[in-house]
């Protein structure tokens, strides 16, 4: 066998993924709800699921993530409604990231340090992990996607079937997570396409035909599930949020990953997206020789994932070109990061002799963990800061209130979590303003939530400061004498 595996990496790993999941179950059960999570919950807690997929007129934004939805659905239906409740299909599903990642990393990287490094770069991102504590579809997005690479490379290791299947599988549910996911499928069949082509001339034997039609009979059926989904989805421009630039997604992913901490100075970003685009070239020379060298699943593995990313992005180009639609970023752009993860372990892997390559893999795992540490914040994501002390400011406003009917004006930031607290604690008396992303400077009310700065200087005349948060987010109270 080529791998040289070791039990005391293998069990390592085990402890860590224990010491993460709990982080993610903790985290999922402290964070104040987020500004998306609630949209999504008081927009679609009381349709019908099945609606989603024959009337348009129920999609309101792309916020309804479908197998996030369905799972908040399920787990209130059984267990009752709670925040945790509604988060425990991304707690699972990072169960599965895990899963996936351990068995990947077990049999396809020769080096402990190739299978530690893989593992921190998947896990230990600041940024990517907030999405497994959250009512989102992001985190089971890349779950399955990090699923379905696993079963792709036993399929290119044993060449069964069943594998070929649930790797499709996997995509799908990936697509039902993100819809965005779906140019996954094309463009992953496209590839493995290419791969057994040329195995297949360079031995002159004959190609399975079901590794044509399973991935369009895939395609189909799941463009023909979410037809109206998409359409309506497009009318409303929902597929152009993004960026026109190729390069940002990536950027943008570096930067968020970073979460503000500039080790370089004024140079950090800079430094660190050229760091990763000469890795991500060299990852992509490297497997492309080595499939030219030698002759063997490793490689055979190692190239599907270097012509995996060239096709994924010429789809993306070919979007943005045909149908209009943009790159993705902030978010969106951690699609990338199970592909970009294994790619870059591989070129480690394949690159160097035992030492070396265990040296490189353990020193990089050290530094990315120690950025982990130092950069997350276990209250609060980086997506939604804001919403960080929601929950807490709606208790000081009941708490001060108590049991008077009051109205409470709010940025448009905390709005949504505002309503969904006073809908999931019964708090009648308590009346939101409407949403508006326009402070009303004429209007005053019993209470206002807002952050400090310009917006904030519009309205201090009219309201006395009940509470502060960490954040600076202030929770005002109207003056007497209005």
């Amino acid at each position: 066998m080529l791998l040289t595996e070791n039990r005391n990496s293998s069990y390592f790993l085990i402890i860590l993924s224990f010491i993460f999941f709990c982080l993610v179950v903790y985290r999922a059960q402290i964070l104040s709800m987020t500004h998306d999570e609630a949209g999504t919950y008081m927009f679609f807690y009381d349709v019908n699921f099945l609606s989603f997929f024959t009337d348009s007129s129920t999609w309101r934004s792309a916020n309804n993530h479908l197998l996030n939805t369905l799972a908040y659905k399920l787990t209130i239906a059984i267990a009752g409604h709670s925040d945790f409740n509604i988060r425990i299909g991304n707690v699972l599903s990072f169960a599965l990231y895990l899963v996936s990642i351990f068995f990947i990393g077990k049999d396809v990287f020769k080096y402990n340090g190739s299978r530690i490094l893989l593992f921190t770069l998947l896990v230990a991102n600041p940024y990517v992990i907030d999405f497994f504590s959250l009512s989102r579809g992001y985190g089971m997005s890349i779950a399955f996607l990090m699923f379905a690479y696993w079963q792709f490379w036993k399929f290119f290791d044993s060449e069964k079937l069943i594998n070929f299947m649930f790797g499709f599988l996997a995509l799908g549910f990936s697509t039902f997570a993100i819809m965005s996911n779906l140019i996954f499928i094309p463009s992953i069949a496209l590839s493995i396409w290419i791969v057994i082509f040329l195995n297949y001339r360079r031995y002159k034997l004959e190609v399975p035909r079901y590794i044509f039609y399973i991935p369009i009979i895939t395609f189909l059926v799941i463009i023909g599930i979410l037809y109206i989904p998409l359409t309506a989805l497009s009318s409303l421009d929902e597929f152009r949020f993004g960026t026109r630039s190729i390069s940002r997604p990536f950027t943008s992913l570096i930067a968020n990953s970073l979460r503000h901490r500039l080790y370089l100075g004024s140079a950090s970003y800079f430094v660190f997206a050229a760091l990763f685009f000469i890795t991500l070239f060299a990852s992509l020379y490297s497997g492309i020789k080595r499939f030219v060298r030698e002759e063997n699943k490793y490689n055979n593995f190692n190239v599907f994932l270097v012509i995996s990313f060239i096709s994924l992005m010429l789809a993306l180009l070919a979007a943005y070109l045909i149908l209009g639609s943009k790159f993705p970023v902030d978010r969106k752009s951690i699609m990338f990061v199970p592909l970009l993860g294994l790619l870059f372990t591989m070129c480690l892997d394949r690159s160097y002799k035992i030492k070396k390559t265990n040296l490189i893999g353990l020193v990089t795992s050290f530094l990315l963990m120690a950025h982990f540490v130092n950069a997350l914040d276990i209250e609060k994501t980086r997506e939604w800061w804001y919403d960080a002390y929601t929950e807490k400011m709606m208790d000081v406003i009941v708490s001060d209130a108590g049991s008077k009917k009051v109205v409470v004006g709010s940025h448009w930031f905390y709005n949504p979590v505002l309503n969904y607290y006073r809908h999931t604690k019964n708090l009648e008396y308590i009346e939101i303003s409407r949403y508006n992303k326009k402070i009303e400077a004429d209007k005053t009310y019993d209470y206002f939530v807002i952050m400090e700065g310009d917006e904030y200087k519009t309205i201090k005349d009219k309201y006395d400061n009940l509470y502060k948060t960490k954040s600076g987010i202030l929770v005002l109270k109207k003056k007497k004498s209005e």
